[in-house]
């Protein structure tokens, strides 16, 4: 992703089961600058997301904002938090959070420590079209 170098290792597909049947994909990048990309079949957050992003009242609330990543409109946040480490040193993390509903799957990309320019530049590389056609 960009510049940051794939974790095979960390990479993890599994069988869900119980109310929700269906696959979860994980890979994620880089250990400081962290990106993760989730692909949820059949995720049961599908049909709120799309409630909320394509009604315009819902679109904007609570810090998302819709936004469209290779023509799929999704909900995007983006906030800095502070955290306190373990000798007691606070700092400041962007978190970001983006969320694609293609069908019934769900496309998750959480980042830590990447500015919100560096990551739009970076989501807007994720080949959204090519996971819908994988996700027929």
């Amino acid at each position: 992703m960009d510049s940051l170098k794939g974790n095979p290792a960390n990479d993890n597909v599994a069988a869900m089961t119980g109310s929700v049947i269906g696959t979860a994909i994980h890979r994620d990048y880089s250990t400081v600058n962290k990106l993760e990309v989730d692909v949820m079949s059949n995720s049961p957050l599908v049909a709120m997301l799309n409630g909320f992003i394509n009604n315009p009242l819902l679109a904007n609330m609570g810090g998302r904002k819709a936004m469209k990543v290779d023509g799929y409109k999704g909900s995007y946040t983006y906030e800095v938090r502070e955290e306190t480490d373990a000798a007691g040193k606070v700092s400041s993390v962007p978190i970001a959070e983006m969320q694609i509903p293609i069908s019934s799957s769900l496309v998750m990309i959480r980042a830590t420590y990447l500015t919100e320019d560096v990551l739009i530049k970076m989501m807007n590389t994720v080949p959204v079209s090519k996971i819908a056609e994988l996700l027929k």
